[in-house]
């Protein structure tokens, strides 16, 4: 079975978010007994604020609106 890689990131937040966190996260006790850890409960976040930006349709109208093709920045040096 081949592993996944995993990026680490450190996420800094203010104490009344990481609250709000934990209060949501311990709520779902009540529907997954063993509990849900931090990080679980994180990832399932973002993992479902991304799919709810793609259904939303807001990456349909940035990629209407933007190039389609972004070119890449100059060279600090010019020619090269």
């Amino acid at each position: 079975m081949m592993r996944k890689s995993i990026t680490q990131y450190l996420l800094k937040l203010d104490d009344r978010l990481w609250d709000e966190i934990e209060d949501n996260r311990m709520a779902l006790k009540a529907l997954f007994p063993s509990g849900v850890s931090k990080k679980e409960f994180i990832q399932n976040a973002i993992i479902a604020y991304n799919q709810s930006f793609v259904e939303s349709g807001v990456k349909e109208k940035l990629r209407q609106i933007r190039p389609v093709e972004i070119e890449d920045p100059l060279s600090p040096y010019y020619g090269e």
